[in-house]
């Protein structure tokens, strides 16, 4: 899915972009201005529509409505979770499992209590007007199910089949983007994600005119946008694996083979279990493999040579620093 180079315009930099796409400082700072009332608003509308949603369930009553409901708050919380930056494409299961994980480790502790304050913004109200099974069934039911769906869709989206580069255009698709697209799966400009990755100091209310400045600069053109949504994801489901146009393997498909070998037996045969990895080609493997849950791992056993580590502690201290304005170096001296 990675563009040919011969797609790829090389008009940069321009009058008012710089080599790497970015707006030049005086255009920079009018995007990066942040509309501080209409995001109060935008957040405010959001709530509104969730709230609404449930109250025509149980206004309605019908089962009908109650399905409607339940799909329709998918979308609603693709909403919240783009407002609170908050997109893991990992199963909801995994999502609440790592809250749980968080509130056992102390550094993590603070950060995850204050998304279980959150939720008990939802919870306590819904429980004193007698009926806290709404909570269940039209928030935390579609958060686990719905919006898990709708999110890696999106992620795919965004980046399957690309590849590392400096070039952004090499990094992230861009899908024209469609109201019903905006309003079900990738809200608040999240469409607009190739702009995103140029210059993330760009608030969502300005991507689209970033994007435009990209493409009136010619570096962005028809050759590599996708028609649509539907078109992408047939096109990533019709691409052979072995390499894209340019004979080169995205990162995406390298990682995948790799974790392909995963609980296979070393080369050469041995009785430890380690893995057949790139980590462990040499003359002396190692006793042992440490892997990280900030990934999701194929669904087989993993043999006794791998240990999976669990980073909700590391993510949540470095969390609480950076909102505290604290510096993360000292985490990973």
């Amino acid at each position: 899915m990675v563009p040919a180079p011969e797609l790829l315009a090389d008009v940069l930099p321009t009058a008012r972009l710089t080599a790497s796409g970015k707006p030049v400082p005086a255009l920079r700072s009018d995007l990066r201005r942040i509309a501080s009332v209409r995001n109060v608003g935008s957040v405010l509308l959001t709530w509104a529509q969730a709230a609404a949603t449930v109250a025509a369930a149980v206004w309605l009553g019908h089962p009908a409505a109650w399905v409607a409901a339940f799909l329709a708050m998918g979308p609603a919380h693709a909403r919240f979770a783009i407002l609170a930056r908050d997109a893991l494409g990992v199963s909801g299961w995994k999502n609440l499992r790592g809250v749980l994980r968080a509130l056992r480790a102390r550094p993590s502790r603070p950060f995850a209590l204050r998304l279980v304050a959150g939720q008990l913004v939802v919870l306590v109200p819904l429980a004193l007007a007698g009926r806290p099974e709404l909570y269940l069934a039209l928030w935390l039911a579609p958060w686990l199910t719905v919006w898990q769906v709708l999110n890696r869709l999106r992620a795919i989206a965004e980046h399957a089949g690309m590849t590392a580069s400096q070039d952004r255009r090499l990094t992230t698709h861009h899908v024209r983007q469609s109201w019903p697209a905006r309003c079900l799966i990738v809200p608040f400009n999240t469409g607009w994600h190739l702009a995103h990755h140029v210059d993330m100091g760009v608030p969502w209310r300005n991507l689209p005119r970033l994007h435009r400045e990209l493409v009136d600069a010619g570096w962005v053109t028809d050759a590599i946008v996708h028609p649509g949504y539907r078109a992408l994801w047939r096109a990533l489901r019709a691409r052979p694996a072995a390499a894209d146009a340019g004979g080169r393997r995205s990162a995406g498909d390298r990682r995948l083979r790799a974790a392909g070998r995963l609980g296979e037996p070393p080369a050469g045969g041995g009785d430890r279990g380690l893995p057949r990895h790139p980590l462990c080609l040499g003359e002396t493997l190692p006793e042992r493999l440490f892997i990280t849950d900030s990934v999701e791992t194929q669904p087989v056993e993993l043999s006794d040579g791998i240990e999976v580590v669990s980073v909700a502690g590391l993510f949540g201290e470095a969390i609480r620093r950076i909102s505290r304005r604290e510096s993360i170096s000292v985490l990973f001296s």
